[in-house]
């Protein structure tokens, strides 16, 4: 289940799907699986794409004029983010976790 629009982390986890997903469509010929769990309410909603490419990706060094963005926008939305190594590809992951979300936006609202 995907978050609902008011949900803090919506924005965030919409964007990071798309930007997994077309990493996988761009740079895989089998495309691969996304996986979303959001157990709620104190847990991180977790999204995972998983694709048959052992290749690790990483964030280019240099921003390159065209593409090289996606998991350097991944990184900068998500609260955590990370890759695994599996025997039969890789797991590129995402969480995203609303606690933390409304204890910075009740302390930003108090300034």
């Amino acid at each position: 289940m995907m978050p609902e629009a008011d949900d803090p982390i919506a924005d965030d986890v919409s964007l990071a799907t798309s930007e997994l997903v077309s990493n996988v469509v761009r740079h895989t010929p089998d495309g691969g699986e996304l996986r979303v769990w959001d157990p709620r309410p104190d847990v991180p909603l977790r999204l995972e794409v998983e694709d048959p490419d052992p290749t690790l990706p990483r964030i280019p060094d240099d921003t390159p004029a065209v593409g090289g963005r996606g998991l350097r926008i991944v990184a900068a939305v998500a609260d955590e983010w990370g890759v695994e190594q599996l025997p039969t590809g890789k797991i590129v992951w995402a969480e995203f976790d609303r606690d933390q979300r409304d204890a910075s936006q009740t302390h930003d609202d108090d300034s």
